[in-house]
């Protein structure tokens, strides 16, 4: 019985060597039949196929002219640019001569008309003016400090988006306000310092000006807390 049972296994083992090999040689065949017959593609100048067209182009329609939109134009283009003084502008622009010129602050409380009225303009001047620049310029945001230059043919004062509102009163056409782009040279300066009891020292201390400084507290507030 077991001699049997050896004899069905070995007789077993044979028939699936065979029938392994033979299906090595059926798939073997084929695969390499295939990989003789592949080939690198090449393009002998015949057209490739083109992508399919945009449905919209097909439909019927009209061909019409349409005008691209412009830039915006500079600023420094249009606007004339401000001078040293408000004499050299009001000669420009008038052709008047001006005998002085003067600077004044605007103090605390004090508005445009009052500091107009310090700087020798009557009150149909001032009101006039005032009528001219206040589309220019708020008048109710001017900080306390402001410098204003004027003579006896006008006057003018900057604002902080680097332009100055000037108001001149011309002999023929009376008051005018217009807005001139002031000159600005912009550069990196690079300012450190040690931090012992107070920004505020150290900065000094190290020539920061206090209109840096403030902007810098401005910004860095959110992240630092200055007060320790």
């Amino acid at each position: 019985m077991i001699r049997s049972l050896a004899r069905m296994a070995k007789d077993t083992s044979r028939s699936a060597l065979r029938f392994a090999t033979a299906l090595t040689v059926c798939f073997v065949g084929p695969v390499a039949a295939i990989a003789a017959t592949m080939e690198p593609i090449r393009i002998d100048g015949t057209a490739l196929p083109q992508p399919k067209p945009d449905f919209v182009s097909l439909m019927p329609g009209e061909l019409v002219e349409m005008t691209v939109p412009l830039t915006r134009p500079d600023l420094s283009s249009i606007l004339p640019k401000s001078t040293a003084t408000v004499t050299e502008m009001v000669l420009a622009q008038t052709g008047q001569q001006s005998t002085r010129e003067d600077v004044y602050k605007l103090q605390s409380g004090e508005g445009l008309a009052t500091l107009l009225a310090r700087a020798g303009f009557t009150r149909a001047d001032a009101s006039a003016a005032i009528n001219e620049v206040i589309g220019r310029a708020s008048l109710r945001a001017l900080p306390v400090g402001l410098e204003v230059r004027a003579t006896e043919h006008g006057f003018a004062f900057s604002t902080k988006n680097g332009r100055e509102i000037y108001a001149i009163r011309d002999a023929e056409e009376g008051w005018m306000a217009f807005t001139a782009i002031r000159p600005v040279e912009r550069y990196v300066a690079y300012a450190q310092g040690i931090i012992d009891d107070s920004i505020y020292r150290a900065a000094s201390a190290s020539d920061i000006p206090d209109g840096a400084l403030a902007e810098y507290i401005r910004v860095m507030g959110f992240s630092v807390d200055f007060q320790r």
